[in-house]
């Protein structure tokens, strides 16, 4: 399908070489020079073009390698904006309703280029979209994400980023999940043992396959540990720019379902699969850096234990808007049964300087100081939550925001209640001005219509807790 390129020349704004470099351990990744001489000589045979959808699963088709780099795009229709996690269509004035499914236009971040590990001879690359007009497709969630680094970027601010997250592992298949209404499910293993090596080494051939196959996929991993729950691992990807790692832990979620299926076991990356188990979260770990200069600006240069001005605008900005910007964080009904004292997940808007139980926590000193995010889920949307950190944050800087209230220093939930359903984070999300301001109303609107989707389907359904506490006694 012909298309018409519209130039945006803020998105050229971003050195890209500049933030590889603030790498501590770069990605293995491909050039289209590297993809050419790897084709030819039969190593790649299928490159994937793929981009986020509207949950955060890569969403995209394959072409053989000679085929895509004779065409170099791809259209795609628009189902990674439409489609609900059941795969159903979602109601109301979404984009799918408004324009009829019409294809877009992908143009490629050749950034993004690497091999996939799990797919044979295979190579990915991921795409933003416009349609027939040659405008922008504003509500993919990986344009999102790079409007709002380009308003850093116009600032000669670089993000950089780290993100954990966290899932369980069942000795099922997803068809045989679903038989037994996803209840009941056979573990992998039965101890718990928060840092346990004896519980991590229960699983240790399926981990190991997963390591190679992300860093072979340009996803290095820093840290695996075994978490809470029964068999519960926590996984901690190397730091890059805001992008890449949202690009990392896309690819992360995706590389290892497919070696858990290879090895006859599933994964779930649910906020909370039970209310016995704990929770699995999504931390975000994010500082500000001068891209010219190649420094953090986040420390107090004269005390680098402490923000310093900058820093502290920044955290100020994420804790203004954190309430309002909640859906960006926590997206499913779900999301919001970890935010619970006793799954020792924040619930109130405070923040500390090594404190665990608060939403935003300061970590690190001199370069390495930075303030990590403790409110997503393994579930988030993670192009999405890091567009809203980062949205906040220089929101923040441009008001001269303080945090609010002084650091806690001991575990607790004091300060202000964040919104404790989705419903809650709605209202919020809806009637603010600053989401508005900051994303456009048309990716306010289309995450609204997904929220209420989302709550739409809880809403019809009749759940075990009913029948348990009604079938007898009503």
């Amino acid at each position: 399908m012909a298309s018409v390129e519209v130039n945006h020349p803020e998105e050229q704004l971003i050195d890209a070489e500049a933030l590889d470099a603030l790498a501590r351990w770069p990605a293995e990744k491909l050039s289209r020079e590297e993809l050419v001489a790897l084709t030819e000589s039969g190593e790649i045979e299928a490159v994937i073009l793929a981009t986020p959808d509207i949950q955060g699963k890569l969403y995209g088709k394959s072409m053989p390698a000679d085929l895509f780099l004779a065409e170099e795009s791809m259209d795609l229709s628009s189902g990674p904006l439409i489609y609900d996690n059941d795969w159903d269509i979602l109601e109301g004035p979404t984009i799918g309703s408004i324009n009829g499914w019409a294809d877009m236009h992908m143009k490629l971040d050749w950034r993004s280029l690497r091999r996939l590990a799990t797919f044979e001879k295979t190579a990915i690359v991921l795409a933003e979209g416009s349609w027939v007009s040659g405008e922008k497709t504003e509500e993919l969630p990986r344009r999102v994400l790079s409007r709002q680094l380009a308003k850093a970027a116009e600032r000669g601010l670089g993000i950089v980023c780290a993100i954990e997250t966290e899932f369980y592992i069942f000795a099922e298949t997803y068809a045989s999940a679903k038989a037994k209404s996803w209840v009941n499910l056979n573990r992998v293993g039965e101890a718990d043992g928060d840092y346990s090596i004896l519980h991590m080494g229960m699983v240790d051939p399926l981990l190991s396959e997963i390591r190679q196959a992300c860093i072979a996929s340009g996803v290095p991993i820093e840290t695996i540990k075994h978490e809470w729950g029964k068999i519960q691992l926590e996984l901690t990807l190397t730091y890059s720019d805001a992008m890449e790692a949202a690009d990392r832990i896309a690819l992360f979620k995706l590389i290892t379902k497919q070696v858990c299926l290879k090895h006859g076991v599933i994964a779930t990356f649910m906020a909370r699969y039970s209310e016995k188990e704990g929770s699995s979260s999504g931390h975000m770990h994010v500082s500000v850096w001068d891209i010219e200069e190649r420094k953090s600006l986040m420390a107090d240069a004269q005390d680098p234990a402490s923000l310093g001005q900058l820093g502290r605008n920044w955290l100020g900005g994420m804790m203004a808007l954190a309430p309002a910007l909640m859906p960006l964080f926590c997206p499913n009904f779900n999301s919001f049964k970890r935010l619970d004292p006793e799954a020792f997940s924040p619930t109130t808007n405070g923040w500390s300087l090594d404190v665990r139980t608060t939403p935003f926590r300061q970590v690190g000193r001199g370069s390495s100081l930075h303030i990590e995010n403790r409110i997503p889920g393994a579930d988030a949307n993670f192009y999405l939550a890091l567009a809203g950190m980062i949205a906040s944050g220089l929101y923040g800087i441009e008001h001269g925001l303080e945090p609010i209230g002084e650091p806690i220093t001991s575990a607790g939930y004091p300060g202000e209640p964040l919104p404790r359903t989705l419903p809650e984070a709605l209202e919020a999300f809806r009637h603010s001005e600053q989401a508005r301001e900051l994303f456009g109303e048309a990716v306010v609107g289309h995450l609204i219509a997904v929220a209420e989707n989302e709550i739409a389907v809880y809403d019809r359904q009749v759940s075990d807790i009913e029948r348990r506490r009604s079938f007898e006694c009503a």
